[in-house]
């Protein structure tokens, strides 16, 4: 995140120094002086610098991002509901309704991927939980359910 902004703060400044260095050729004080090409060039360095930061972010956070693949891959095992809600918020997974079990998530369209324990999760369930995360496909036996 915080390199998405400071992407967009470097091309707010690269436009800035363009356009100050455009308007100078404006005013017909450029035959006069020289070209001074000081103010593009930087700005430039700046534009560029920034669309790499921004692009850096969408690589790093953003669309393209599973945060569930890349628990799954570095081996970490989780244990806590709490840890499984803070990965579905971050995965755009909606809050489903309390239910005896623990809490459902829910996908775009409003059915139900899986259900968070309320208790401590084991192994079993905490790799079946990632699954559906990373795959968007829900780990229920009757997948059929919806929420009322």
């Amino acid at each position: 995140m915080k390199l998405k902004w400071s992407g967009f703060v470097f091309i707010l400044i690269g436009f800035v120094f363009i356009i100050n260095s455009s308007f100078k050729s404006i005013t017909g004080n450029i035959i006069q002086e020289g070209i001074h090409l000081s103010g593009s060039i930087l700005g430039f360095v700046f534009l560029i610098a920034g669309l790499v930061l921004f692009l850096a972010s969408k690589k790093a956070g953003g669309l393209e991002k599973n945060l569930a693949k890349q628990i799954l891959a570095s081996g970490k095992i989780l244990s806590k509901p709490r840890e499984f809600k803070k990965i579905a918020l971050e995965m755009n997974y909606n809050f489903g309704k309390e239910v005896k079990e623990g809490t459902q998530i829910l996908d775009k369209y409003g059915k139900i991927l899986t259900v968070i324990p309320k208790h401590n999760i084991s192994k079993r369930v905490y790799h079946s939980i990632l699954k559906a995360f990373s795959t968007g496909e829900s780990n229920l036996r009757r997948s059929g359910y919806q929420v009322a």
